[in-house]
Formats: structure tokens, sequence, C-alpha cells
């Protein structure tokens, strides 16, 4: 009786086992997380590398600051990457930071001075792809099948580093894969077949406040990076103010909340999303590194709040965590 009871027993132990769920893992989570990301980037094509001989010492002419605007950082054979984003709603719509768009804009101005019209796009990735060649000498531009769309900047929030990018076309219809050889030269193809779930890639803003020391990490494209990077850290202090770099460019003297990071990240990150371990939601948005510790990985982010209060403001839809649609209280959530 008791041999029979102990085999109930661990059937009964086993039969928890295999019905019981299994928790996601790290790899999961950034897997998810990935397709929620984009480059943000200018494209000057072959004709456009041909008029700048020599594209740093352009670009260094353009910007007195110098090394302070990391161009050599962002350039690649065919333009700049200048900057990380995420999609926000099943329209394609992205937020980035307001100093990217910035960028942006400045690098237009100087790139008009040698006859030289920039694409500016949106390029999302489908992450964790093993197709690297489909064409003779023609490899992906990034790591996966990458989809570029033209954007139209819609909204901006400078005091708070928030800005919103629209695509010109939807970025879940008819995607294009943009393919590149080592010589810069570019051919497209349709993506019609690849199934790009808008369910699956927007991101799910969380506008409370994290405890000191929550476990976070950020996915995007530092460094001219052609693919994602994911690098993981704490947050040092969620209880932080100061005035971001951006608001002081653009005259303005007022404090943000920004929670201080134990995170590396480098030019290329900014505008990217900051995620929470726990459940993949986005905390806030990358801003700033500080100038002094770049190496030892301090960095800042805005919350989530700024965020919503932009989008709201500029009625454009958004996923909270929990998928119910909110209206964010700029003096309330995450104070």
């Amino acid at each position: 009786m008791n041999r029979i009871a102990t085999i109930l027993l661990l059937m009964l132990f086993a039969s928890s086992l295999w019905g019981k769920k299994q928790e996601a893992t790290f790899a999961d989570k950034v897997a998810v997380a990935q397709r929620t990301i984009v480059q943000i980037s200018q494209n000057i094509g072959i004709t456009g590398m041909n008029k700048l001989a020599d594209a740093h010492a352009t670009m260094r002419s353009c910007f007195p600051d110098g090394d302070n605007t990391p161009l050599a950082n962002l350039y690649h054979p065919s333009g700049f990457n200048v900057g990380t984003g995420f999609i926000v709603n099943n329209k394609g719509d992205v937020v980035t930071a307001d100093h990217v768009v910035k960028l942006i804009i400045r690098l237009e101005a100087c790139l008009a001075q040698y006859q030289v019209t920039p694409h500016n796009l949106i390029g999302l990735q489908v992450p964790n792809s093993d197709m690297r060649i489909i064409a003779p000498n023609l490899e992906l531009a990034n790591s996966g099948f990458s989809s570029a769309v033209q954007f139209t900047i819609i909204a901006e929030d400078p005091a708070h580093d928030v800005a919103v990018l629209t695509p010109q076309r939807n970025l879940f219809h008819n995607s294009n894969i943009i393919i590149s050889d080592t010589n810069g030269r570019s051919q497209t193809f349709n993506l019609n077949a690849t199934k790009l779930n808008p369910n699956d890639q927007v991101a799910r803003l969380n506008l409370n406040r994290p405890r000191d020391g929550s476990d976070i990490f950020t996915c995007g494209y530092p460094l001219n990076a052609p693919s994602s990077v994911t690098t993981s850290g704490r947050i040092a202090s969620a209880w932080s103010e100061k005035i971001l770099a951006n608001a002081v460019n653009n005259g303005i003297t007022q404090q943000s909340e920004t929670y201080t990071l134990d995170l590396r990240i480098n030019h290329g990150n900014s505008g990217g999303p900051l995620f929470s371990t726990d459940d993949g939601s986005v905390l806030g948005i990358i801003v700033e590194i500080s100038p002094t510790t770049i190496e030892n990985g301090v960095a800042f982010a805005v919350p989530a709040k700024y965020i919503a209060v932009l989008l709201d403001k500029s009625k454009i839809p958004w996923v909270s965590v929990g998928e119910k649609r909110k209206k964010a209280d700029p003096e309330g959530s995450a104070r």
C-alpha cells in the first residue's frame, strides 16, 4: 500500500512539473524587446558618398563643437546612424530622444551645403536571423531582415528630451529588405511574405517608478553597430533630477526627473528604451551619458510618464502595462 501511495505521489509531482509554465529566460525577454526597437539613420547613398570625399572632415567643418558631436562613431559608408527608437503603437509611430531629432536637422543643414539630400530612415529588424546572404556578393546590412521607411517628426518635448516620429507608410505592411555590399551599392527586396505582427512589436509603457537596484536592460545601436546590441544593469537611483543637456541647448532651464543608471551605453543608444527585466515594460528613454564617466557606465533616462504625456498631448495612441490605454498625469504616476 505504501508503495502504491509513493507511486501516486511521484505521478502527481511529475504531472505538476509537466503542467508548470516555464519562466522566460533573459534571452527570451531580450528577443521580445528587440522586436520593438528601431534604428534611426540618415542614408546618403553612393551619390552622396562621392560628393563627400572626406565625410569626417566635412562634418567637422559643419559642427564646430567637434568631439561633442560624435559623428565619427555614427558614420558608415552610406550615411549616419544617429540613434535608437521604439515602436509605441500599431501604426508604427516611434519614440526617440529629441536630441536625436535635433542632430538629424543639423546634419541635413550641413549636407545641404554639399548638395547632398539624405533620406531619414526608420530601420526595423527581425532579430536573431541566420539569413545573412540571399544573393551573390550581397549581405544584409543588419543581422536580420531590415525594413527601412522614411519618417516625419510629429511631436517634440525638448525639456524632457522626447520626440515622436511617424513613418511615411506603416512599418508592418509591405516591408522591404535593404541589402548592401562592401562598395556601398544597395538593393531593395520586398518582404510581403514576412509576418511582422504589430501586437508583438509595440512597446508597453510602465508609468510606475522603479525601485533603486531594479534590474534593467536596453537594446540599441551604439557606435554605429550594424545590429542590435543589448546591455544590462541596475537602477542606481530612481530619485534624480537635473536640467538635461537638450533642454539647455534649447534655452530651457526646467528640471527633469531622471533615473540614474548603472548601465553601459554609448553614442547611438540615445532614444532607446529602458526595459524592466521583470516584465519587459518600458520604464523610460535613454537620453544621456555622463561625459566624465563614459567608461564607467553611468547613464541617465527620463521616466516613461514624460513619453505618455507627449503622446497624449499629440493625440498619439500608446499601450501601457496590461495593455490598457491610459492617460498620463504629468504631476502624478511616477512621482
